[in-house]
């Protein structure tokens, strides 16, 4: 997000904090993130497990909805160019964010970023003391739900990328994006800050089969 914002994108004017984990920031929208963290809470859903049956028609689905909705047409009319969003949940609940799109005739580009399995769990573990086995569960539903809901019309940006292919990786989003006519590829490409991954100093073999032949497709 911050490359996205360092080539013209407009973010939310109320972002989350920088914190010990992103000292550079999350880039996160922090309403979104309030929404879906009480619509998860509600629910009462495991992020290592699908949503329960039948939660787009749970009242609190709604009422997400609904601030959801009037969030996209707010940002979208104070943008300065094209809006857009990170939430790692928004995966999940792409069913919801879908209908929203169709209500407002909004065509969206997704950006789906790829890491590590082995590299994610690894720093889940570290920061936040998930199981490496549930890390492994959270990171195989978000990137089914993302292709699932999407139907594989999104553009898939691998983390390690930056570094060994940095300026292809930065031609795939811009052009997906619609945000190709920045020239200044290398200023937008300092937004990468490869000290921020502290994951390989203990990243430990994924044991999930399904995981492991996910992220070989992927690559």
């Amino acid at each position: 997000m911050s490359v996205l914002q360092q080539a013209g994108m407009s973010l939310s004017n109320n972002l989350i904090e920088a914190s010990e984990q992103n000292r550079g920031g999350a880039f996160e929208d922090s309403e979104i993130f309030d929404i879906h963290s009480g619509l998860q809470a509600a629910l009462d859903a495991d992020p290592s497990l699908p949503l329960p049956e039948g939660w787009v028609n749970h009242p609190s689905t709604k009422s997400a909805m609904e601030r959801l909705s009037n969030i996209v047409v707010s940002r979208i009319k104070s943008a300065e160019n094209i809006w857009g969003f990170k939430d790692p949940r928004t995966a999940c609940f792409l069913p919801i964010w879908i209908r929203i799109f169709n209500q407002h005739k909004i065509v969206p580009s997704y950006l789906l970023t790829v890491r590590d399995p082995a590299a994610v769990t690894s720093s889940m573990y570290r920061q936040y003391w998930t199981p490496k086995d549930t890390g492994e569960l959270i990171w195989l539903r978000r990137n089914l739900d993302a292709l699932s809901q999407t139907g594989g019309n999104c553009c898939v940006v691998h983390y390690e990328d930056w570094v060994a292919r940095g300026h292809a990786t930065l031609d795939s989003i811009l052009e997906h994006t619609g945000l190709s006519e920045h020239t200044d590829r290398d200023s937008v490409l300092k937004a990468v800050d490869v000290r921020a991954d502290r994951s390989t100093f203990d990243t430990i073999p994924i044991v999930n089969q399904e995981v492991r032949r996910l992220y070989s497709s992927l690559q």
